[in-house]
């Protein structure tokens, strides 16, 4: 009885509708890199993605927002490695997988403004490229 009337809800829901769409299989298999900014006050945006670098400003989007940064006030970027906790890799909580990231720092606190520039946008050139 069951069996029945699952197949007859299978059979009414469409075919495009049971299949991934190639919009969402790609955006699976690609997601692009997460950023941390330090800024000069020590403050964080954390978890963005990189847009783009206009003049003297940097562009990120986060969850629900673009948040446009002006690079002087950058510090440092960090690259936020993908983080997967597997029971048993000897890991007593996810706090404790959270804090084996070894993603390098980019310090920018030394750099003039135009090799800042220069570096975030060797980094934006690196995310567009294909890997």
């Amino acid at each position: 009885m069951v069996r029945q009337l699952v197949l007859r809800l299978v059979a009414a829901v469409p075919l495009n509708l049971l299949a991934i769409s190639p919009l969402a299989a790609q955006s699976a298999t690609a997601s692009p890199d997460r950023w941390q900014l330090t800024l000069n006050d020590q403050s964080y945006v954390w978890n963005v993605r990189l847009v783009r670098l206009s003049g003297d400003t940097l562009t990120v989007r986060s969850t629900d927002s673009l948040i446009a940064t002006p690079i002087q006030e950058i510090k440092a970027i960090q690259l936020l490695a993908e983080t997967i906790l597997r029971v048993g890799d000897g890991h007593r909580s996810g706090v404790g997988a959270l804090g084996d990231n070894n993603s390098p720092v980019i310090d920018l606190a030394p750099l003039a403004l135009t090799a800042r520039r220069q570096r975030i946008q060797a980094i934006l050139d690196y995310e567009a490229s294909p890997r």
